[in-house]
């Protein structure tokens, strides 16, 4: 199985490993065959709502040709941001599965989680807190 696993603001085999996301990462690279790492620009809240847009533009085209130049047969990315889930990869016939290592839940994820389960693409949480928290939050918006 071909992995495409999509990351940023951090460099593969760094000495310093700090959180769940860079364990998670590091951890696919090392254990399995097949693994296609791509680092793509990290998209911070330091730029302009035009900046964001354009990064984002620019990264599902480079997930995109990348998955389908290699072939892949996932897309595995930890990082709940439109560059790496978002509407300009759901056409894509490539499975995507989003893991959240978020440690503070976010509101403003359950459209990205809805569209992510709408499109047949896969979602897993990293503990039983966060799934009751957005099944909570999710009931509440009725969403």
């Amino acid at each position: 199985m071909k992995i495409l696993l999509p990351y940023s603001d951090f460099k593969l085999n760094d000495p310093v490993v700090v959180g769940g996301r860079e364990r998670f990462i590091q951890h696919l690279y090392d254990e399995y065959d097949n693994v296609i790492p791509l680092d793509l620009n990290y998209i911070s809240s330091k730029y302009t709502f035009q900046e964001r847009r354009k990064t984002v533009i620019e990264s599902n085209a480079i997930i995109k040709k990348t998955a389908l130049k290699h072939n892949v047969d996932i897309i595995i990315c930890n990082w709940l941001t439109s560059a790496y889930c978002g509407s300009g990869l759901m056409d894509l016939p490539i499975p995507i599965m989003h893991i959240d290592h978020t440690v503070n839940n976010m509101m403003s994820c359950i459209q990205t989680f809805n569209r992510l389960k709408k499109n047949n693409h896969s979602i897993f949480l990293v503990n039983e807190y966060q799934k009751n928290y957005y099944d909570a939050y999710a009931d509440r918006l009725k969403n």
